[in-house]
């Protein structure tokens, strides 16, 4: 079957590769928004783990969070105690008590509890409970339209630690786009050795990404996805995409100088690099899919997107390369350049082939001595702190 498709592709290059950019298109445009739709709030505790049930049922049997989702910080014009601070506090509370979403609000004019005021007295906190069936990021929001300006007020808790994570991945995965697609394709042109080959990993790894974002959209609405996912697919898409393309391109100049330009060179690259790259996909995507055995669902959203964006990246490379091929045919040949890289890597070859099991050992014993200071890392869970200050 894949021959076959392959060789209607080579035949109609210019037509398959219109229809892929519209289709890329129209991904981008139903998967792009995937940043807004994805869970950022935690994914890491297992679900049926006894806290976590313990949880459910009390929010199933009271109707409301089983803690402060929301923390409003008042800096009172006098000290607490006062009769106008309990005014001013009094005031607020009845403000936050209206708010959509919100199921109680515990402060200093609800009780004497001395660990609502600060140690100055001259500063209180307010801890709002939300409604079990509240929605976080519209609460958040609606907290921060009414009292985000307000003087002598701060708002936090995790339902704005949430909403701000969110936000921070989608800019910081913004930021890191723009500085590394040109950077990409510098490198490119180097190690492709041609404008028009430096176009194939760039075309792969924009196709892999927005066809990979779809599917995330896609199960998302099956299975709550961790936005974190997102950074995976971003990275290893691009990744995976410079070394199929590079390995399918290698090969093909290996047919052009072989049997010359034709359908014949696509063929046989097809036929041998080809089944590689789908090997190589399918070891990924099986490495990455036994992180499902994991109950958090952190990790799970690591299987699917890794598991995913790996068989889009095969599915990719396999298609959108042999139109190229076909397309640009021997203008895809490598610059011509000195020889003595390639001689260099070919006695560093030699020498590693000539003595293999006392490379083995030798680079074995380099790679534990890297990994040993892991022993001593210390593990933390996803909280606030994540958040730039």
């Amino acid at each position: 079957m894949l021959p076959s498709l392959i060789e209607k592709i080579t035949a109609r290059p210019r037509r398959f590769l219109a229809a892929a950019a519209v289709f890329v298109v129209l991904a981008a445009a139903y998967g792009g928004p995937v940043f807004g739709l994805l869970d950022s709030d935690g994914g890491f505790a297992d679900g049926s783990a006894d806290s976590t049930l313990a949880v459910k049922r009390v929010e199933a049997a009271t109707g409301t969070g089983s803690s402060a989702g929301a923390i409003v910080l008042l800096r009172t014009d006098g000290p607490v105690r006062s009769s106008a601070a309990k005014a001013q506090v009094g005031t607020l509370t009845r403000e936050l008590d209206r708010v959509p979403g919100v199921a109680s609000v515990a402060s200093a004019a609800t009780g004497r509890d001395p660990r609502f005021v600060s140690r100055d007295g001259r500063s209180t906190y307010l801890a709002l409970t939300l409604k079990a069936s509240a929605d976080e990021s519209a609460v958040a929001s609606e907290l921060e339209r009414r009292f985000g300006d307000r003087e002598g007020v701060t708002l936090g808790g995790g339902v704005f630690a949430n909403d701000q994570l969110g936000e921070q991945i989608s800019t910081d995965l913004g930021r890191a786009e723009s500085m590394a697609f040109p950077v990409l394709i510098l490198l490119s042109f180097f190690f492709f050795r041609g404008f028009r080959a430096a176009t194939l990993p760039l075309s792969v790894g924009v196709t892999t990404i927005f066809i990979t974002f779809v599917l995330l959209r896609v199960v998302n609405e099956l299975h709550s996805l961790s936005i974190f996912c997102v950074n995976l697919v971003i990275g290893l898409g691009l990744g995976l995409a410079i070394d199929y393309t590079l390995f399918l391109l290698s090969r093909y100049r290996e047919e052009l100088e072989r049997s010359g330009p034709g359908a014949e060179a696509v063929r046989e690259t097809m036929a041998t690099a080809g089944r590689t790259v789908v090997f190589s996909a399918l070891t990924v995507a099986a490495a990455l899919a036994t992180l499902l055995v994991f109950p958090l669902n952190f990790l799970q959203s690591m299987a699917i997107g890794g598991a995913g964006v790996a068989l889009v990246a095969a599915a990719a490379s396999c298609l959108l390369a042999p139109a190229f091929f076909a397309l640009w045919n021997v203008k895809l040949k490598a610059r011509e350049r000195g020889s003595g890289a390639h001689d260099r890597w070919y006695r560093v070859a030699q020498r590693v082939m000539a003595r293999p099991g006392l490379v083995a050992v030798v680079t074995a014993a380099l790679m534990v001595a890297l990994a040993l200071p892991a022993l001593r890392a210390q593990w933390t869970p996803v909280d606030i702190g994540t958040v730039p200050e």
